[in-house]
This record gives structure tokens, C-alpha cells and sequence, in this order.
């Protein structure tokens, strides 16, 4: 079991709310704390400025969805 970092956590629990509110923006998270918010990743470097601790980067999406092959009904075994 893999411990998950301070960004990944808050990433977690907040995805779902921006899903609802910024769906296809960028964020970025910094030691646990959101920094930036941005509808392209141009705009969101823009708004991080200059030199800064190494940040976390994610594209607000739905998850890609899980490929499940053949459905039984069409599937002939062939």
C-alpha cells in the first residue's frame, strides 16, 4: 500500500466539486494547499510567476473510462 502525498489527497477531495465548477481547467497544488487555478496551462504558469517549491499539476477531467472489452451479446468466440 503506497502512502499518497498532501497534493494528491487534496487533489482527491476536491476534484469533485471542481468538476462541477471548472471542468477542463488546470490546477495546481504545492505542499498540500491548492496555488493556482487557470483555464489553460499558459494562464496557469502566468499566475504561478516566477521561481517557486515544485508543484503538481492536473487537468480538471472526468476519469478516462475503463476499457471493458467485448460485450457478451455480440461477442461470438470466433
Amino acid at each position: 500500500m503506497t502512502d499518497k502525498s498532501p497534493n494528491q489527497e487534496i487533489w482527491e477531495r476536491e476534484k469533485p466539486e471542481l468538476l462541477k465548477t471548472h471542468r477542463d481547467w488546470y490546477v495546481a497544488y504545492c505542499n498540500g494547499k491548492r496555488v493556482a487555478l487557470a483555464p489553460s496551462l499558459q494562464r496557469l504558469e502566468e499566475d504561478l510567476g516566477g521561481p517557486r517549491e515544485p508543484c503538481e499539476f492536473h487537468q480538471i477531467i472526468e476519469s478516462i473510462p475503463k476499457r471493458r472489452g467485448p460485450s457478451p451479446r455480440t461477442y461470438r468466440g470466433e
